[in-house]
């Protein structure tokens, strides 16, 4: 049995995730920015599986007081996180920014599940063979980076934010593996395909809304979108090579844009100031010495 926290797990691939690891007996934290479908969410999994252990916690991922308050709720309750499942996600068409002057995009998408990792470190830590799951996309082939505009300050275009925010995840993936000094601790980034859910219509244009269901209705499943995420969650772990791209439970190459190295630890340094982590270790400070 692991012990396994997912964001954004009430609905959508994150539902799936969720119900498929409890169904098989895992315990499982998931995280819902809505209290009322988290429980609804909650609710049909025991339905299902009566004995499921199970629970969710309401967090904000544009809120970093909310992240701090959810991390630490998590961390009582699980002192140990064998995966961390970083599912949540948004595409929004209009620019918008949270209280702390950071575009809700690269907040949620990026900067949120960086500093969830940092905070959640000193159970991740206590694994033995501790994994952490970047559900990513290949709009990260057209993302490009610019240094000068990390908060998509100038020329917002949705689709091109969503984009940049996808390779953003793929340079934490990797940065994160270049940095870990944690041998039983590994990270993935996961390209679940194209899935018919609703992420690119809840916070779009009618325009962005009416293009994301005509073609996401020939996506995958839900179910079959979480498939790589379920499969690296618990296969052996000897079977599963860090800090890779993984698509259809194997791996793959990512952009070539994404093995820049220099623009990786450029944006892992931005971000980090971003989350008040300027000047200190990621790794260490989180609790732990390795």
């Amino acid at each position: 049995m692991k012990d396994i926290v997912v964001t954004g797990g009430n609905a959508g691939i994150g539902f799936e995730t969720v119900r498929e690891l409890a169904g098989r007996g895992h315990r499982v934290i998931f995280t819902s920015r809505n209290t009322e479908k988290g429980q609804t969410a909650l609710d049909r999994i025991r339905n299902e599986y009566p004995e499921a252990e199970v629970s969710v916690v309401q967090v904000d991922l544009t809120d970093f007081e909310s992240i701090r308050q959810a991390c630490s709720e998590i961390l009582k309750m699980s002192p140990r996180i064998d995966v961390l499942i970083h599912n949540a996600g948004t595409f929004q068409s209009i620019r918008r920014e949270n209280e702390a002057g950071i575009e809700l995009s690269l907040m949620v998408n990026h900067v949120a599940p960086f500093y969830m990792t940092h905070l959640l470190l000193p159970a991740l830590t206590q694994s033995p063979d501790g994994r952490i799951i970047c559900v990513n996309s290949d709009s990260h082939f057209m993302g490009s980076f610019d240094p000068e505009n990390i908060n998509l300050n100038r020329r917002y275009q949705g689709l091109r934010a969503y984009c940049r925010t996808k390779l953003a995840n793929v340079y934490f993936t990797y940065e994160f593996d270049r940095r870990n000094p944690y041998p039983h601790l590994k990270i993935f980034a996961v390209h679940p395909g194209l899935v018919n859910t609703d992420i690119g219509a809840k916070d779009a244009t009618f325009l962005h809304r009416l293009v994301w269901n005509w073609r996401s209705r020939s996506g995958k499943t839900p179910r079959e979108g979480a498939e790589t995420s379920i499969y690296l969650a618990t296969a052996e772990g000897n079977e599963l090579e860090s800090g890779k791209y993984w698509d259809n439970c194997r791996v793959k190459k990512s952009s070539k844009l994404s093995y820049n190295e220099q623009n990786a630890a450029f944006l892992w340094e931005k971000t980090a100031g971003l989350c008040g982590l300027e000047g200190k270790e990621f790794f260490q400070e989180a609790g732990r010495n390795p």
